[in-house]
């Protein structure tokens, strides 16, 4: 049985794609640059999702782990830190504002319909059911209710 990881070097603004069976096995299949400084993933499916630091958010086609392809993204103002992504929806967290909610149906094209202020400095964030947890920096835990994605409170 082989098993597949994506790893995230912080000083690397890449994704790389390894395979192994074993902590010793573990081999570099593929990578792709992207133009931030990549600081979070998710892959679900074929689709990588990178909270790429100052670049925002970017989709990456991983069905051919040696040759990744960069589909889609969207900039924002601000430093994304963290994504969960639900569906045809991607929650990411870039210290301010906070929470922003994204269509991510279309992964050549995902576009921003939903925004929240959180009190603090936002880094990381996990969706169960209608409610989005957020590691609030200072502020501690914020719980939003997001079963209106495009008004999160």
């Amino acid at each position: 049985m082989r098993a597949i990881a994506v790893a995230l070097s912080g000083l690397v603004a890449a994704l790389p794609i390894i395979l192994g069976t074993a902590a010793s096995a573990l081999i570099n299949v593929g990578a792709l640059d992207t133009p931030g400084s990549a600081a979070c993933v998710e892959v679900v499916g074929d689709l990588a999702y990178v909270a790429d630091g100052n670049s925002g958010l970017r989709v990456i086609d991983v069905s051919n782990p040696t040759s990744p392809v960069a589909l889609g993204g969207i900039d924002m103002v601000g430093d994304a830190r963290g994504l969960a992504v639900v569906g045809n929806l991607a929650y990411w967290v870039k210290g301010y504002p906070g929470l922003l909610v994204v269509d991510v149906s279309n992964p050549n094209s995902p576009v921003q319909i939903g925004v929240l202020n959180t009190p603090g400095e936002a880094n990381a964030v996990e969706v169960v059911g209608t409610l989005a947890y957020v590691a609030d920096g200072s502020h501690g835990l914020s719980i939003i209710d997001v079963s209106d994605p495009a008004l999160p409170i």
